[in-house]
């Protein structure tokens, strides 16, 4: 039903109907209901009184209705009633009388007969005095005009109605149904009827009407109209359309009543819009802190997307790949079906075209991204039960996908992962599927099964219910060539800390999908080494957030198990190993180190360099192996990671630092840098000269501290 707007000017009547959409493309308002607002009334036209006694009577009458004693002190105060504050538009109350006007002694309202040689200015000067103002000369005789219906000037012998002043200066008139207030230090007029309806007509042609239920109907001078309910919803018409808010959603029409678009401010500043276009197109349009919230997702009338990052006229598209359309398809039903924010939607949509345009670039196969399609698609599946609940394993799916889309957008936060986090952005950036894999057999099960054969070496992921638990688990189980891990989430950490709560995470924060994935990651390589340690994350309390970022890690040998300490230590070897463990990418470097500063390594996951053209070599090997991105540890303490932090205030700062080597240009010698601490902390439009970047690898002023942990 489409909604329409009646004449609104003056003290006419309105009536109003709320908007049913029913186009698909645009959400639904909360406790929307199709019902009519039919709230009206009408001035009583009957003729004024002719004679004084007449007058009199009504004088008398009038008062009562309102419950106003004649007479009384009470009275005279009661007829003024002002305007109240309608939700800081109006700014109409008693703070107005600022403005200095001379005080007028109080008089009651009459009838008056206008004798010969007497107009309207002599009347009005004979009830204010000689003291009164321009402005309140003026003011009373608009009220002898309105209460007696008189364009022009008046004639000897005419029964005059006289509205009286009140003992706060102003004018008022109680009769006809009506007590009406006219305000000389604005030139607003007040009208209120027996019914609660209360109409403020305002010099610049601006017109409120406020019913007794608190809705109001406001005319601005433009002739546009605007509705506005106790429940929030606001509605305006104009000479283009209509435009419906209401809980932070807007939604525009055209005059014929047909949807145009809708927009929402989001809670980042952001905003999100869709509507059609002439062509019966679709688009949204998304703007957040975050690169991957800039965009613009155009869906055709056949089921098409198309999507165009901010700052980028490419236009990306599904791929022409047969062999993912089914999965494809079917996780985008259950996003649809699932995903009930419309923001949400949209980006997952978008990130679904941004993630096969990149791992196509990659040169990754078919399978790869129907293996992560399908991953997804098990968090998305509200028929099996998990350890996690369902609306959360629906923020998992949407995080998952997202970082998949856009690796730069994975960041540690405040907690002391960067090492762990870079090993997780290159685990998304080659083998998505695994990581997707990962985090949805956590998400069910709270824990996931590793399968490492030493022959032709690899390591496999399996449902850990299918691994046997009879089945040896130590290094040299089944005679030394395969061995098998089952990795159990704490069951704390299934539950995300204060931080990863937020959905979709502010630039710069951790996520939920990576805290759960960190958490599996760091315990596979505690496993792997047959220690009786636990990594857990926990959710400390606010007030000690500032401090502690819940991180602890428990000798799990003793029964209740005992907290070692609250804060991660990884060596570089740990760090290559969880990757290894978590992707079952093996037997090429994962993260290089100065070896001045840290002695060389012979774990084929850990690459050294003593020099900056050594470091160079390393880089450009890396790219022409197709080894890139790989983790670098440097030390926050040198520029322009000590800028990048904040001057030592992102999580882990002023200490050792692991960051990840996007690309590298040998001919510039230019170090293309993803950081975890957020998008400002990241160097890939602008590099770093490998210069500074080799100086960074040090510590600051010494060559010393090689047991330093990273964080």
């Amino acid at each position: 039903m489409k909604m329409t707007v009646s004449d609104l000017s003056g003290v006419a009547g309105s009536g109003a109907s709320t908007v049913n959409t029913a186009n698909n493309q645009s959400p639904p308002l909360q406790d929307e209901q199709d019902s009519a607002l039919d709230i009206a009334f009408e001035l009583d036209e009957a003729a004024p009184p002719e004679t004084p006694a007449q007058v009199e009577q009504v004088e008398q009458a009038e008062p009562a209705m309102y419950g106003i004693e004649p007479g009384s002190d009470e009275s005279e105060e009661n007829k003024v009633i002002y305007p109240a504050d309608l939700d800081g538009i109006l700014g109409v109350d008693g703070s107005r009388r600022k403005v200095s006007i001379p005080t007028l002694a109080e008089r009651k309202q009459e009838a008056h007969k206008v004798r010969a040689h007497e107009n309207l200015e002599v009347m009005a000067e004979i009830v204010l005095g000689s003291l009164a103002s321009p402005a309140q000369l003026e003011t009373y005789k608009k009220a002898i005009r309105d209460l007696n219906g008189i364009d022009g000037d008046v004639s000897k012998g005419q029964m005059l109605k006289m509205p009286g002043v009140s003992r706060t200066g102003d004018f008022t008139y109680v009769g006809n149904g009506l007590n009406k207030t006219w305000f000389p230090y604005d030139g607003s007029v007040q009208t209120d009827t027996r019914d609660g309806t209360r109409t403020i007509n305002y010099r610049d042609g601006r017109t409120v009407m406020r019913t007794i239920d608190g809705t109001q109907y406001i005319t601005n001078p433009d002739q546009s109209t605007e509705i506005r309910t106790t429940d929030g919803t606001m509605i305006r018409r104009d000479r283009d359309g209509e435009t419906v808010t209401k809980d932070g959603i807007t939604r525009q029409f055209d005059l014929s009543g047909s949807f145009k678009k809708w927009s929402k401010r989001l809670r980042n500043g952001g905003i999100f819009e869709a509507g059609h276009g002439d062509n019966g197109d679709f688009t949204e349009r998304q703007s957040g802190d975050r690169k991957e919230q800039n965009y613009r997702l155009i869906e055709g009338k056949d089921g098409s997307l198309e999507i165009i990052n901010e700052g980028d006229d490419t236009v990306l598209r599904f791929l022409s790949d047969e062999a993912i359309r089914p999965s494809r398809e079917t996780l985008l039903e259950l996003a649809k079906l699932h995903i009930a924010i419309p923001e949400l939607l949209s980006k997952f949509k978008a990130d679904m075209v941004r993630f096969e345009n990149r791992v196509a670039r990659r040169g990754m196969t078919s399978s790869e991204i129907e293996s992560t399609y399908l991953a997804i698609t098990r968090l998305l599946d509200s028929s099996t039960p998990g350890k996690i609940p369902f609306h959360a394993r629906v923020v998992l799916a949407e995080q998952v996908l997202s970082q998949a889309a856009t690796t730069s957008g994975i960041d540690q936060g405040y907690h002391k992962t960067c090492n762990i986090t870079g090993a997780e952005t290159r685990a998304y950036e080659r083998r998505p599927w695994m990581v997707a894999k990962l985090v949805a057999e956590c998400a069910l099960t709270g824990k996931f099964g590793i399968v490492v054969t030493m022959t032709n070496w690899g390591i496999e992921h399996k449902p850990a219910d299918l691994i046997k638990q009879d089945a040896p688990t130590g290094k040299y189980g089944m005679g030394g060539f395969r061995y098998e891990l089952i990795v159990n989430i704490p069951e704390r950490s299934l539950r995300p800390d204060y931080e990863a709560a937020s959905n979709p995470p502010a630039d710069g924060h951790r996520s939920f999908a990576s805290q759960i994935f960190q958490v599996a990651a760091i315990n596979a390589v505690y496993a792997d080494n047959d220690m009786n340690v636990c990594y857990v994350q926990t959710r400390p309390s606010l007030s000690a957030q500032a401090k502690d970022t819940g991180e602890r890690l428990y000798d799990t040998s003793i029964d209740p198990p005992r907290e070692l300490v609250r804060q991660l230590s990884l060596s570089s070897k740990d760090v290559a190993r969880s990757y290894e463990l978590v992707t079952g990418e093996a037997c090429k470097h994962v993260i290089l180190e100065n070896s001045a500063q840290w002695g060389d390594s012979s774990y084929p996951g850990v690459g050294t360099f003593a020099s900056e053209k050594e470091l160079a070599s390393k880089l450009a090997q890396a790219k022409r192996d197709g080894n890139l991105p790989i983790l670098l540890t440097i030390h926050s303490g040198n520029e322009p990671f000590y800028s990048d932090s904040g001057n030592g205030t992102a999580g882990g700062a002023g200490s050792w630092h692991a960051v990840l080597v996007a690309d590298f240009d040998e001919k510039t010698g230019g170090v293309f840098i993803d950081n975890q601490w957020g998008s400002t902390a990241d160097h890939l439009s602008k590099p770093v000269p490998l210069v500074q970047v080799y100086m960074a690898t040090l510590a600051p002023g010494t060559f010393s501290n090689k047991n330093s942990s990273q964080h």
